[in-house]
């Protein structure tokens, strides 16, 4: 099997960078100018072309760059059927965990903020496989922002926003 080329999936699919919609060019198999692919696990969307199935946002940038992403595809806003060419990003995978949505088993509300037996706030922040005690607070508003302010500095663009 051939490896998929930008050529060949312009060839196919259009992809419309505003809204992150595939729509089919070819009607052999699909409706012309209906929204290719369909919903995946864990809320993704994926296009089948040629029997083999791909993630629409890795297709996003193979079009939009002309190479599939060397590791994997951040969704900025966390929503990861919205694939508006905005939202997307190359990313590492500790890049891309960094920008995960809060663990269930979080009660304070933000990342790297655990209130304490004396109802003050501990704050914390995991950076190259190392955990940084950053001190405890007094209100959760504090404490996260203390962690905010350390995240932006240590993942730059990657920090999460809450």
């Amino acid at each position: 099997m051939t490896t998929l080329t930008q050529e060949r999936l312009k060839s196919l699919l259009h992809y419309d960078p505003i809204t992150g919609h595939f729509t089919w060019l070819t009607g052999r198999a699909h409706v012309i100018n209906q929204r290719a692919g369909s919903k995946a696990d864990k809320g993704y969307r994926c296009i089948t072309i040629n029997g083999k199935h791909y993630y629409e946002h890795r297709l996003a940038f193979l079009y939009m760059t002309g190479a599939f992403p060397k590791q994997l595809v951040d969704h900025i806003n966390r929503v990861p059927f919205d694939n508006r060419w905005e939202n997307l990003r190359e990313a590492t995978p500790a890049q891309n965990a960094r920008n995960a949505n809060l663990s269930k088993l979080n009660t304070s509300g933000y990342a790297g903020v655990s209130k304490v037996s004396s109802g003050k706030y501990q704050t914390y922040i995991n950076f190259e496989n190392k955990r940084t005690y950053l001190g405890t607070y007094e209100s959760v508003e504090a404490a996260a922002a203390v962690v905010a302010k350390v995240r932006r500095a240590c993942y730059g663009e990657f920090a999460p926003k809450k």
